[in-house]
């Protein structure tokens, strides 16, 4: 399968911040988001609620290990494997 380049835009510290979590998960961003990815074409929802009620700092890694953990299905098992 051939692959493209996406460009996202956000703000330099979240990028930063972002980059060190993923780092510390031994995960390049781009692992990160093909799993994203995966996850939503495979579910075709987002595995987590948006709201204009919820600010973004609210979301803790925590929650986010936790979500994650939620996403995976039995099936996604070798998707996963692939990334």
């Amino acid at each position: 399968m051939a692959e493209i380049i996406v460009n996202i835009q956000m703000d330099e510290t979240l990028k930063h911040k972002f980059e060190t979590v993923c780092s510390e998960m031994g995960m390049s961003m781009t692992t990160v988001f093909t799993a994203f990815a995966k996850v939503v074409s495979s579910r075709k929802e987002i595995p987590f609620m948006i709201s204009s009620q919820l600010k973004p700092d609210e979301i803790t890694l925590a929650s986010e290990n936790a979500l994650a953990k939620e996403w995976l299905l039995p099936d996604e098992d070798e998707a996963w494997a692939n990334l």
